[in-house]
C-alpha cells in the first residue's frame, strides 16, 4: 500500500456488467463495488475508508510482484502474482444479465477465478473490514 494505506487510482482495473461496477487493485483487492446497481450503496468501500469500508482481497502471503491486464476484447480483468515459489492469477468479471429465456445469468455476481499456473503459491483471503468478516453497506456507514 501507499500514502496512508490507499492505492493510487491508476492501480485499479474496472469490471462491470452495464448495471454496476467494481474496482480491483493490483494487490488482488476489490475495494469498491455497489450492488445491485451503480446507484445503490456500496458493498465494498475500502477505496474510501481502508479500515471500515470493506474489501474482498485475495493475494499471496509471501512477497510478490503483480500486474494487471484485460483479456483481449473483453472486460475480464486478470491480475498476475509472481512470487519466488510460483505464479498465480485471479481472473475477475461480472456477467451480463440475461433475459429469462436465455443462457445468461439472471442474477448479479462477481466471479473470481483463482489459479496457480506455475509452482506453488500460498494465498490469503480477506473479506470485509479487519476482524469483521463481512462486507459493509452504505460505504461503511452501517453494519448491514
Amino acid at each position: 500500500m501507499t500514502d496512508g494505506d490507499y492505492e493510487p487510482i491508476e492501480d485499479y482495473g474496472l469490471i462491470g456488467n452495464t448495471e454496476t461496477a467494481a474496482l480491483v487493485n493490483r494487490e488482488g483487492s476489490i475495494d469498491w463495488a455497489c450492488f445491485p446497481t451503480m446507484n445503490a450503496s456500496s458493498v465494498f468501500g475500502a477505496i474510501l475508508d481502508s479500515e471500515q469500508g470493506g474489501r474482498f482481497a485475495i493475494r499471496p502471503t509471501a512477497d510478490y510482484e503483480s500486474s494487471q491486464e484485460y483479456l483481449d476484447r473483453t472486460n475480464v480483468l486478470r491480475t498476475t502474482f509472481r512470487t519466488e515459489s510460483g505464479v498465480a492469477t485471479i481472473t475477475d468479471f461480472m456477467p451480463l444479465l440475461g433475459n429469462t429465456g436465455g443462457s445468461a445469468p439472471t442474477y448479479r455476481a462477481i466471479y473470481r477465478k483463482v489459479e496457480c499456473i506455475e509452482g506453488t503459491v500460498e494465498l490469503g483471503v480477506e473479506f470485509g473490514p479487519p476482524l469483521r468478516l463481512r462486507p459493509r453497506g452504505d460505504a461503511g456507514r452501517t453494519d448491514r
